[in-house]
């Protein structure tokens, strides 16, 4: 029984004692009244009795029987509930008659009136018993009367008493709860008000009886403005009557409802998921919807681009013909995608899925290291990184590789081992094919160099006869030659020269790929400096601006990188020498790693266009008649630099000047690039056009 049924089950009865004991209490007042007129009735009858005898009765007898008779009668009636007295008053009268009808004496006689006493005596004896006996009754009914009405009022004032302490403590519960309830009923507002979910409640009749400050923001409604409107007051007619559909499935199914909702937002359409169900009364009968609804926008987006992710993942790994493995190391179960089955020349879903399973696919020279590379990697965590044969059900052995990774718990128990597969036959295939190719290679270029180096040494003698007998011939014999004699012995003289400096060249060039190099720190600076000295010495009528920037050091081999200047800077020096006012600068691009290094000129430029002529061997873009030159000077520079590690290119336009640049290791620095692979790449500087080659230059210095 509750608190307030019990206050109210002691109201009742202490109202019901009370209410008694009132009762009682007029009750035991009625009875007391009664008795207390009885007892009066008494004392009349008494008097009436003493009333019967007077003196005066002493009178004669004609003037007392009147009043006599009287007074009889008005014992009789007094005592009329008496039958005792009746009787006595009988015996009264039966004297009285007989005393009327003696007429022997005026008064009456001494008998009579001794008769008359004794009758009245035994009447008052009887009375006085009786009154005796009113008397205690009403006396011990008074006291009764009291202390009912005493004890019945005690109790109902304790009564009434524990109802008012009762009822002041239902009171003092139901305002603690009250306010309980009410700091609830805030608390409950306040994680209504914060959280991220539009909440909200609407009655049957579709009309608003709550909603969050989250709907207030999404909707820019204030809710004082919200409450008891209805979707159709809030949202288009299409959106609001799809709203409305799902509220109506709950309430005529009494069953939660869970769907996918839209909901414009400033920024466009947003996905929520949205929980709504009744709310039931104690019938049982939907008094309300209550719909809680999560943004999942951006999970949905994050679903999107997963989905995209693996579309792309997937076609990357089809492509490329790579397969991925998960192995639960706790189960001993493998799972594999469908680009794994090809590889082992498996049907998809024919794989057993256990690590023997595929352990008896490898070829048997391999299983024992995979089994320690596999073991190794989940016991020391070490790189599972690795390449095997497998054999084929047709029996064709394929070549496979394979990396995977470790994942463990917290307490460093292995769990599971992730990662893909691919077939590397080709590949291996092609690498032995390759290393083939290469030694064949390297043979053939010692070869060629051997036969290059012995080709030029063994042309020098015949060319020294040559040139010194036309020598002899025009010093020792010109008066004998007439004017066309000395000029074709001129022309053999020089062409003898020139080809002596082509068999230099290519000597300087066969070297080039033999040999290491000496690398140290080299005064960039400097040795531009001193091949500028050098063609100044061997032209010193020329008069060229030189401009040379502070160059950063390198590590290189010094004399092979003096080589490059010479070359550079010696083409430069040559193909301003139809410029009035000639001018070359000579600078540096300082990076991380690898600084780049120019040399430019406003001489004859070249056509972009054949940039990828300029560092093969005996390429030239001018004739000799204009400037002279054996066409490998710049494939020494390619050579050179790309055994260093770096690139040469360059930019020009004719009668524009030319610009060539090339990129050595810094000292202390990371070298880019694959030394000898010949790849150069196109580096571009302010205001110039930028040419992709083996390497490029206007000319080549003779």
């Amino acid at each position: 029984m509750t608190a307030g049924r019990k206050t109210l089950a002691g109201s009742i009865l202490a109202l019901s004692i009370l209410l008694g004991a009132g009762l009682l209490a007029y009750k035991s007042m009625l009875d007391l009244t009664e008795r207390r007129h009885w007892v009066e009735h008494t004392h009349q009858v008494l008097e009436a009795i003493e009333a019967v005898v007077p003196l005066e009765y002493l009178q004669p007898r004609d003037t007392a029987i009147e009043p006599l008779a009287q007074g009889l009668l008005s014992l009789r009636e007094l005592t009329a509930d008496n039958p005792s007295q009746q009787r006595h008053l009988d015996e009264l009268e039966r004297l009285v008659r007989t005393e009327v009808s003696d007429s022997s004496h005026l008064v009456p006689g001494k008998k009579y009136m001794d008769d008359i006493r004794s009758v009245t005596g035994a009447m008052k004896d009887q009375e006085h018993t009786l009154l005796a006996q009113r008397e205690a009754q009403a006396n011990a009914h008074a006291r009764h009367t009291m202390v009912v009405l005493l004890g019945g009022t005690l109790v109902s004032v304790a009564l009434l008493a524990a109802v008012l302490y009762l009822l002041y403590r239902e009171i003092r519960q139901r305002t603690r709860a009250e306010h309980v309830l009410r700091e609830s009923e805030e608390r409950f507002r306040a994680i209504l008000d914060n959280a991220a979910a539009l909440i909200y409640l609407k009655d049957p009749s579709g009309r608003l009886l709550f909603i969050n400050r989250r709907c207030e923001e999404v909707f820019r409604i204030p809710r004082d403005q919200a409450l008891g409107k209805t979707y159709q007051d809030v949202f288009p007619g299409e959106v609001a009557d799809a709203y409305s559909a799902h509220d109506m499935k709950v309430l005529s199914s009494g069953q939660p409802l869970e769907i996918e909702e839209p909901v414009v937002h400033d920024d466009g359409i947003h996905t929520y998921v949205s929980v709504k169900f009744p709310l039931m009364d104690s019938r049982g009968v939907p008094y309300a919807v209550c719909g809680i609804s999560t943004d999942i926008t951006p999970q949905k987006r994050l679903e999107e681009a997963l989905r995209e992710s693996d579309e792309r993942l997937s076609l990357a790994l089809s492509s490329a013909g790579v397969g991925t493995w998960s192995w639960n190391l706790v189960e001993g179960a493998i799972i594999w995608d469908d680009h794994i089955h090809p590889l082992f020349g498996l049907e998809p879903g024919t794989f057993g899925g256990r690590y023997e399973d595929s352990l008896r696919m490898v070829y048997p020279d391999d299983r024992d290291r995979v089994a320690r590379e596999v073991a190794n990697a989940m016991e020391s965590d070490a790189p599972y990184d690795t390449e095997f044969r497998v054999i084929w059900p047709d029996g064709s052995v394929h070549v496979l590789g394979a990396r995977g990774k470790v994942y463990r718990a917290d307490d460093g128990r292995a769990l599971r081992m992730t990662g893909v597969c691919w077939d590397t036959t080709e590949r291996k295939r092609a690498q032995e094919q390759l290393q083939e190719r290469t030694l064949q290679l390297e043979a053939a270029n010692e070869a060629l160099g051997s036969f290059t180096y012995s080709v030029s040494h063994d042309l020098r003698a015949p060319l020294r006869a040559i040139d010194g007998y036309a020598r002899i011939l025009l010093e020792d014999h010109a008066d004998r030659l007439d004017a066309e004699g000395q000029r074709v012995l001129g022309v053999v003289c020089t062409n003898a020269r020139q080809m002596g400096k082509l068999i230099d060249d290519l000597l300087t060039f066969s070297r080039l790929g033999r040999g290491d190099l000496e690398k140290s720190r080299v005064d960039m600076t400097a040795l531009a400096q001193s091949a500028v000295e050098e063609l100044r010495r061997l032209e010193p009528e020329r008069r060229v601006a030189v401009t040379i920037v502070p160059l950063a050091p390198a590590l290189a081999d010094g004399t092979l990188i003096r080589q490059v200047l010479m070359n550079l800077i010696g083409n430069a020096w040559k193909f301003t020498r139809t410029r009035a006012e000639a001018t070359i600068e000579i600078g540096c691009t300082p990076s991380v790693g690898e600084p780049t290094y120019f040399v430019r000129d406003n001489g004859a430029g070249f056509e972009m266009e054949y940039a990828n002529k300029l560092f093969g061997v005996f390429q030239r873009l001018h004739r000799a008649e204009e400037f002279e030159g054996t066409g490998v000077g710049l494939a020494i520079v390619q050579r050179i630099v790309q055994r260093h590690g770096g690139r040469v290119w360059a930019e020009g336009a004719v009668d524009h000047g030319a610009t060539f640049y090339f990129t050595l290791p810094a000292e202390g620095g990371v070298r880019h690039g694959a030394q000898g692979s010949g790849d150069t790449a196109r580096r571009g500087q302010p205001g110039g056009r930028r040419a992709r080659a083996e390497g490029a230059a206007e000319a080549e210095p003779g």
